[in-house]
């Protein structure tokens, strides 16, 4: 009979039949031993670039470390034509309150003169002391009594005796803060200088601080210094771009789809011809790293010639950090100088008024041991009998021979006519 169904013919590779082929992604194992082969080509070219890049840089970081040359420093002129912003932040503080300096001299003159008040109290109190044990010593001798050593005080009176151990006290609390207050003053006339100048104009702050005075010779080794710097880090830079370039060209670098169809005999030739891609970035790094001998020797040349202009901007630059310090301080201590003011303030008045209650004291009881005095004396002249009468001695009368011994003047002596004889 006739066929029902006619045949068609079928291809097998057809993908519209069997659908997409799913090995053909597949590589043959032979490709793939060849392309690990040519990955290890690979890697050996960048580990022998890489050894000589690691080399280089290892001398270059030990040199610039030697050199301790920072080229965002080593150029700092431009530093001291500004003032600092922490200094600006000061300057802005005081210029609210313009009347600082005003106020911390008041303040310091006001404990000046309590001071002083008090010194000259004490002073005083010390003197009554002194006098009034004087005028007992001379009491004790005129008294007859055996006077102590001299340089031994006398026992005073209860009164004087607790005046004295008061004043001692006193003394001594005066005398350890007399030593706070000169460090008071001294501290005071230290920043007082400085916030002065801080409360000013903003060109006179500027003015004061230090600024390095170059020559134009030293300008220009310093300008050749920077050029030498800038080459270094040129170099540097470039060094690091190359490198990059080539780790990222070796990691695209795939050539497996071209030895699939390539013989094994052939597979030298074809690893030699892929490897000279990298042939002109090995030429700009060789050239790169050869370059840097002669950068470097540069750079000692320059180094050489910058010293001593170096040492003028050390210099500077201490001044300049050291002056900004002090100022700062200034500033900061102008608190602690009107708390400290105010502190010795309060204690010198309550000790002034302290010292003007015991001179009073001092003055009363000295009053009262001279009173005292005044009738022992009085007393003991009672018990002392009265001076024994004694008759005036009589007048000596010259003998006639003394007169005509003596030398009397002629005109004085009265004629013989004119004397009295005596009846016989």
């Amino acid at each position: 009979g006739a066929p029902l169904v006619k045949a068609l013919p079928v291809n097998p590779t057809d993908p519209a039949v069997t659908g997409p082929d799913i090995f053909a992604k597949l590589v043959p194992m032979a490709a793939h031993e060849a392309s690990s082969l040519y990955s290890e080509e690979k890697a050996k070219l960048l580990r022998d670039v890489m050894a000589k890049i690691e080399a280089k840089n290892e001398v270059l970081d030990q040199f610039m470390d030697s050199m301790q040359l920072d080229p965002d420093t080593v150029d700092n002129l431009e530093m001291y034509n500004h003032i600092p912003p922490i200094l600006m932040e000061k300057c802005a503080a005081l210029s609210v309150r313009p009347d600082t300096v005003k106020n911390l001299v008041q303040s310091m003159q006001v404990l000046s003169g309590v001071f002083t008040d008090v010194e000259a109290s004490l002073k005083e109190i010390r003197d009554l002391l002194e006098e009034d044990e004087a005028e007992e010593r001379k009491l004790q001798e005129l008294l007859g009594k055996v006077p102590l050593p001299q340089g031994s005080p006398l026992p005073p009176s209860p009164a004087l005796a607790e005046v004295s151990k008061e004043c001692s006290k006193y003394m001594e609390v005066h005398e350890k803060a007399s030593f706070t207050n000169t460090e008071l003053h001294k501290a005071m006339n230290l920043h007082i200088g400085n916030l002065r100048l801080l409360s000013g104009p903003l060109e006179q702050v500027r003015a004061a601080l230090p600024s390095p005075t170059l020559t134009e010779d030293d300008k220009q080794v310093l300008q050749n210094l920077k050029r030498i710097l800038a080459k270094v880090q040129e170099m540097r830079d470039q060094r690091m771009s190359l490198e990059q370039q080539l780790r990222e060209m070796i990691q695209k670098d795939d050539i497996t789809s071209s030895l699939v169809t390539t013989d094994r005999s052939e597979m030298k030739k074809v690893f030699e011809e892929h490897l000279k891609k990298y042939d002109q970035i090995k030429v700009y790094l060789e050239q790169n790293l050869a370059a840097q001998e002669n950068v470097l020797k540069a750079l000692t040349d320059a180094n050489v010639k910058y010293a001593a202009v170096r040492k003028v901007l050390a210099e500077v630059e201490h001044k300049w950090n050291t002056t900004i310090q002090t100022l700062v301080a200034s500033y900061e201590a102008y608190e602690d100088l009107m708390k400290k003011s105010q502190e010795g303030k309060d204690f010198y008045t309550d000790l002034e008024g302290k010292a003007a209650k015991l001179l009073e004291k001092a003055r009363a009881a000295c009053q009262a041991a001279e009173a005292n005095r005044q009738q022992l004396l009085e007393k003991e002249m009672k018990k002392q009998p009265p001076p024994r009468p004694t008759a005036p001695k009589p007048t000596l009368q010259m003998k006639p021979q003394e007169l005509e011994a003596g030398s009397l003047d002629t005109s004085e002596v009265p004629p013989l006519g004119s004397l009295v004889l005596p009846e016989l």
